[in-house]
């Protein structure tokens, strides 16, 4: 390609001197101005021209240029904006249930944010609080479509805080770990550390993202964890669900984790 780009330089140049040549002697007698012209074109058709290569016109993402490997990156990156546009069609307004509330938790007025505390509350005892652990579910339950939400860490989180988010059945079993088989299905953050999917075992994620995208597709059997800063897939879970499906979340922070609007 190289070698192509020099000739064509090359030719390029003589060209251009010869219209150069042809526009400086216009101003010659008639007889002495088609002699120079004739001359000219002389020079013209002995020039021979490479043929130009017969080149694809689909995105290859192989090239060794700098700009082609950016484009692909960001493509790579945005996976098409595919599964935002796709997300933002399924938009759920989530708030959080206090009667599922830990009583070492703390939700705020408008149910969007939780925050643990060092002192516990005295809360009733209820069937749907799940009382020995840092947990509080959606209000909202799910039996069947899609549905996205988006849950984001604070500014102010210190480095190593835990959070849990995902979706979980119910009823929420008690006192089992938090994975698919025991109808759990989460991606947990560790600040600045860490995100893991809780699989059996635990599965590393390459990012560490302070918001998270959740998309639930209850027919499809699937719980989709997105980056949702950048636009990029963390990890989908796929297994089959009967019953109702909540939104779930844990924190072991004094700092809020919210559940944040999601803009047109």
């Amino acid at each position: 390609m190289r070698e192509n780009e020099m000739q064509l330089e090359e030719q390029s140049s003589s060209l251009m001197q010869l219209i150069s040549e042809i526009e400086k002697k216009s101003h010659q007698p008639a007889n002495e101005l088609l002699k120079d012209v004739k001359d000219a074109l002389s020079r013209c058709q002995k020039r021979k021209f490479p043929e130009p290569e017969a080149v694809s016109t689909d995105l290859k993402m192989g090239f060794q240029l700098d700009y082609p490997q950016e484009l692909k990156k960001w493509i790579t990156k945005f996976g098409g904006f595919d599964w935002w546009e796709e997300c933002g069609r399924y938009t759920v307004n989530v708030t959080l249930d206090p009667e599922t509330a830990g009583p070492d938790l703390v939700l705020s007025e408008d149910r969007k944010s939780v925050r643990w505390r060092n002192t516990r509350r005295n809360v009733p005892a209820t069937a749907e609080r799940i009382d020995t652990y840092r947990h509080v579910l959606g209000s909202e339950g799910f039996t069947s479509g899609r549905h996205y939400w988006e849950v984001e860490l604070g500014e102010e989180v210190e480095l190593g805080e835990m959070f849990l988010m995902g979706v979980c059945k119910e009823p929420v079993r008690r006192k089992v770990g938090i994975k698919p088989e025991e109808g759990f299905w989460t991606v947990e953050l560790r600040n600045e550390t860490g995100c893991y999917a809780l699989t059996s075992p635990e599965t590393t994620l390459p990012l560490i993202p302070r918001a998270v995208g959740i998309l639930l597709d209850y027919e499809a059997g699937k719980v989709s964890f997105y980056d949702a800063e950048n636009k990029s897939h963390l990890f989908t879970f796929t297994d089959s669900f009967t019953g109702k499906l909540q939104p779930f979340f844990e924190t072991h922070s004094e700092f809020p984790l919210r559940i944040r609007p999601i803009l047109d």
